[in-house]
């Protein structure tokens, strides 16, 4: 085939599988055909302005090259057939990919399970993505607490969630964001009650607990 045609077919995928409502290909084929089209245009970004979608869509497909062998072929077969999830899968390690990716062809977690596990699995490292994948599937159906406070000092969510983890666990933050001088936690009951135990120990109110765990 010449490679005129080569990249009109590419194109034509491309087109068809990202300004649609239902994509007619797999995102592994939809892959190639970025490759392809890369191949004959020679940037990604050439290929965004032939297709009029972003260069940042169209690397969300490109993901899909860094699944373990059977998650890709999961993908391949459109047992698995979200850019989303493909996306947060490949950001996981060879090792989790299966485990979480074959909960998700199960139906067992959600798009936005499969998100918080890998922000979960960002955060401790040394869990076993079993029990992330439990405790993202039980924090479902259970409660959830939220405490807001003032940020002082000018803590950035990562140094804030430092000073918390020994206090409630960092798998027990489901959430913790800042927005100027306003921070908000999310705790699971777990957090929650650790939360308590140690305003407790230190013999202050809970809701004084925050400001002093975030002064040390």
């Amino acid at each position: 085939m010449k490679a005129p045609q080569v990249l009109d077919n590419a194109l034509a995928l491309l087109i068809a599988s990202t300004l649609r409502k239902k994509r007619p290909s797999s995102i592994v084929a939809v892959s190639d055909a970025i490759t392809t089209a890369i191949g004959q245009l020679g940037t990604l970004e050439a290929v965004s302005d032939r297709v009029g979608v972003s260069a940042k869509m169209l690397g969300q497909f490109l993901r899909v090259k860094n699944l373990e062998p059977s998650v890709f072929e999961m993908v391949e077969n459109r047992l698995i057939d979200s850019v989303d999830v493909v996306a947060h899968l490949a950001q996981l390690g060879k090792d989790d990919q299966l485990s979480v990716a074959t909960a998700f062809s199960s139906k067992s977690l959600s798009t936005g399970d499969v998100r918080a596990i890998v922000e979960l699995r960002n955060r401790s490292s040394d869990a076993a993505i079993e029990d992330i994948i439990t405790k993202v599937q039980e924090g479902k159906s259970k409660k959830v607490y939220i405490f807001e406070f003032v940020v002082r000092g000018g803590d950035s969510a990562e140094q804030l969630r430092s000073k918390l983890n020994p206090a409630v666990g960092s798998l027990n933050i489901l959430n913790l964001s800042v927005q100027g001088a306003k921070g908000r936690l999310t705790l699971n009951p777990a957090g929650y009650a650790s939360l308590r135990d140690v305003a407790s120990q230190r013999g202050v109110p809970l809701k004084s607990i925050l400001p002093e765990l975030l002064r040390a």
